[in-house]
């Protein structure tokens, strides 16, 4: 990034209003430009209105659980020449920097940073007069300039493998082009953190921060097209599944968890106003914190003192209530199971785990991970649709293991990547599966491949219908065939299988263009065809779930629409959590991570056989849906008005406003005249963890839609019986029950000394017949079975 050097400076000092014993404080509005080696030149606030410089919330929206807390600053400035006016104007988002310096004591050592922002890309206008001349101009903090920042590492390439949520965080804050300082202040600990070995002084580690103890696969963020989420949809998930507002703090960043902000979750002071907090400095965005420790937020204010009601201005009162909330969370699609399929890792010119029939000059792995040059495979020459022994590839096997679902039961695959050609017309891909059935030897495995859409027994396909899949980009102009120009997507069903003990892909050279004179296209240039992100989709057939859901209502109400949608979480161990690209892994106390369960306070006893409420373990689920049920469900109160003096922690600070109460008011709206000294603000009352809830509804989403979850006593979900599938006839007959029908008794043939069995066909016996080489022909199963009676213990 470039540097950024001062051009413009303006100072000036607050006006104290009467009352408030502090010094005055002063303040420099520093204007920075990218990359300028000149002098800075000392403009003036404009004086005539108070508000030459205002910092507030750029949201009104006035919510409490508003993960991005992002800040605006509105400045208003004197310029001597139509020049210097017109430095301001600007045709990016990056190329200004606003930092609102102060001396709390009221000299000139700028040591504190109010604000850092960029300048809003708009039109730039004055008013046409003699100088000087007042220019009005807007920065932004830089949070909602992430909407066009993908979440890339700072050297351009995509995250990969398990990244901690900290470092997630770290990097969407890199591209604000600001500071990557972080403080963090989560203390809900996962099963993991709180367990016998983990514990200082019988509680959670206070240096370990949950947000770096867990983890999320990169490759989430990656779409088939190979597109990258943007770094604020990134950050706004994370933040509202760990109930957590982000915002700018003394020119760095500050995270906090918004249950927690009045106090009683310091773990080392919980039953205190304070929390505890980690700091992030290390330029390595993946480090741990470097340091931690204790503060409170919470500032008293009244109609007398340093920060004072304005009187005549306040407003209060208590919110609206809901009748109940609803929170979902959805597991998210399926993981792919290829390995190294980012192709960074690389073995004698191949991706590591892969395999070649090429030589090293047709096949290699080209690129630097970066988005414009992702890493891929590029294969020379050309081809046609056929697949045998000699047909040039680089592939890779994946077996399953015992006990993997794909050996039991029916799974819909589909496997998708992108390709480039130059002189090819189309790409080609081989898919083949490995099977074990009922009619083929136990020992041996059975293979197929992908043809037109259906599986075929190669061992039966002649030499001229083994075949490859092809993928077509091309275009025809003037009678010439030519290659369509950069990456096109490729989807390759393939249908839906159980019993699969293997799955190869292949990469191959693509097919020839046609020559306008005949014959294929050999060049030059001569052809190729790249291949890049391959990914396999899996999704059960039948039965699956979708998320889960959580409601809680008061009674005779009901909630229509879910009140919130979460697309991270926990997903339950019998769900197979690795196979959802939503599930949340935590480090574990081994070196693998693990899939995240059950979440504590700092302060819980896991052990205690007669757990108090402190020591109970819940979902995250659980914890939001309870939270948001507290909070939104009962009468809280609100406060709107003017307060003169400062505000400790800006819109951080947690309010206790002396004349009512030593109730806890979040900042929900924030509006601040550095000049004046005086915060217009909207605030409301953060109900504590005594206010009770009743008890939520759990369950299951599914397409069929919502049935009930059911719990262990130690937090763990019970994972859902599969139903079982009735049979067609039974179906049928319950419908008609339905309608009055009856159903008749079934009347079989009689033969003395057999019964009919009722038990299902794969119970009942089975008569093998075999032909003369020894091959099944077919399997009949009994419909009779030889009648056994007991003994008459009377001899009749």
């Amino acid at each position: 990034m470039p540097d950024y050097n001062e051009i413009f400076y303006a100072d000036f000092k607050e006006m104290q209003p009467p009352g408030v014993h502090i010094p005055s404080a002063q303040y420099r509005i520093s204007i920075k430009m990218a990359d300028y080696a000149g002098e800075a030149t000392e403009i003036f606030a404009y004086a005539e209105d108070n508000g030459c410089c205002q910092i507030g919330l750029a949201d009104g929206s006035g919510s409490l659980f508003l993960p991005m807390l992002s800040q605006i600053c509105d400045i208003d400035l004197r310029f001597t020449s139509h020049e210097q006016a017109e430095q301001l104007y600007v045709t990016g988002d990056r190329f200004i920097r606003v930092d609102v310096l102060s001396d709390q004591l009221g000299g000139f050592n700028y040591t504190k940073t109010e604000f850092s922002g960029w300048i809003l890309p708009r039109n730039l206008t004055y008013d046409y007069k003699k100088p000087p001349f007042r220019l009005k101009a807007t920065a932004v903090c830089g949070l909602a300039s992430l909407k066009d920042r993908p979440l890339l590492n700072p050297d351009g390439t995509r995250l990969k493998g398990h990244v901690s949520y900290a470092q997630i965080i770290r990097t969407c804050l890199y591209w604000t082009g600001l500071s990557t300082t972080l403080t963090t202040s989560v203390n809900l600990y996962e099963l993991s953190d709180v367990a016998t070995g983990q514990l200082v002084d019988g509680k959670a580690n206070p240096a370990k921060d949950p947000l770096y103890q867990s983890l999320l696969r990169g490759e989430r963020y990656i779409s088939d097209k190979g597109e990258v989420t943007n770094c604020y949809d990134v950050l706004q998930e994370i933040l509202l599944e760990k109930e957590c507002s982000l915002e700018q703090l003394e020119g760095g960043w500050f995270l906090s968890r918004i249950p927690e902000r009045g106090g009683k979750w310091d773990v080392s002071n919980l039953t205190g106003d304070s929390i505890h907090y980690r700091k992030y400095t290390s330029s390595s965005l993946s480090a741990a914190p470097g340091s931690h420790g204790s503060l409170s937020l919470i500032q008293t204010t009244s109609l007398s003192g340093s920060l004072r009601v304005k009187r005549g201005t306040p407003k209060e009162g208590l919110q609206a209530i809901k009748n109940g909330v609803r929170i979902e969370q959805k597991f998210g699609g399926y993981t792919s199971k290829i390995p190294n399929a980012d192709f960074s890792q690389v073995t004698n010119g191949i991706p590591t785990g892969w395999g070649t029939n090429m030589g090293s000059g047709d096949r290699s792995v080209i690129g630097d991970g970066t988005v414009d040059n992702p890493y891929r495979i590029k294969m020379m020459g050309y081809g046609d649709e056929l697949w045998n022994g000699g047909t040039p590839y680089v592939g890779v096997h994946i077996d399953y293991p015992e006990g993997a679902q794909e050996r039991t039961k029916h799974l819909k695959r589909t496997f998708k990547c992108r390709a480039r050609l130059s002189g090819l017309r189309a790409a080609k891909i081989v898919a083949k599966v490995y099977r074990k059935e009922d009619d083929h030897a136990l020992t041996q495995l059975v293979s197929y491949l992908r043809i037109d859409n259906d599986w075929k027994f190669e061992k039966n396909l002649k030499s001229t219908e083994s075949k490859g899949n092809l993928f077509y980009n091309y275009t025809t102009i003037g009678g010439v065939q030519q290659s369509k120009p950069g990456w096109f997507p490729i989807s390759l069903d393939l249908g839906t299988l159980d019993r699969v003990w293997a799955l190869e892909i292949f990469f191959c050279p693509g097919e020839a263009l046609d020559k306008s004179t005949g014959g294929p296209f050999t060049g030059p240039p001569p052809p190729y065809v790249e291949y890049a992100d391959p990914k396999l989709e899996v999704e059960y057939d039948g039965f699956t779930l979708d998320g889960i859901q959580q409601t809680i209502v008061n009674p005779g109400q009901t909630v229509k629409d879910p009140t919130l949608t979460l697309t991270l979480g926990d997903v339950p161990a019998g769900n197979r959590p690795d196979d959802r690209y939503n599930t949340e892994y935590v480090r574990g106390i081994g070196s693998t991570p693990i899939s995240s369960s059950i979440w504590y306070r700092p302060d819980a006893d896991i052990l205690d056989p007669t757990p108090a409420q402190k020591d109970i373990g819940k979902t995250q689920l659980s914890w939001i849906t309870e939270e948001y049920a507290r909070q939104l469900m009962n009468p809280a109160r609100s406060f709107e008005g003017e307060l003169s003096g400062r505000l400790d922690y800006g819109p951080l600070t947690v309010l206790r406003i002396f004349d009512t109460g030593s109730h806890n008011l979040i900042l929900t709206r924030w509006q601040w005249d550095l000049r004046t000294c005086k915060h217009t603000i909207s605030a409301r009352e953060l109900l504590p963890a005594t206010v009770s809830v009743p008890t939520p509804l759990k369950e299951w989403q599914s397409p069929d839609g919502a049935f009930p979850l059911n719990e262990r006593e130690d937090g763990e979900i019970e994972q859902p019986t599969e139903p079982e599938e009735k049979d067609p006839s039974q179906a049928l007959l319950d419908i008609l029950q339905k309608f009055g029908a009856t159903e008749r008794p079934t009347l079989v043939a009689y033969v003395p000394g057999f019964v009919f069995d009722p038990r299902p066909a794969g119970v009942r016996p089975t008569l093998t017949v075999l032909g003369n080489q020894g091959q099944v022909l077919k399997n009949i199963s009994g419909l009779f079975r030889k009648e056994f009676l007991p003994p008459n213990p009377f001899g009749s």
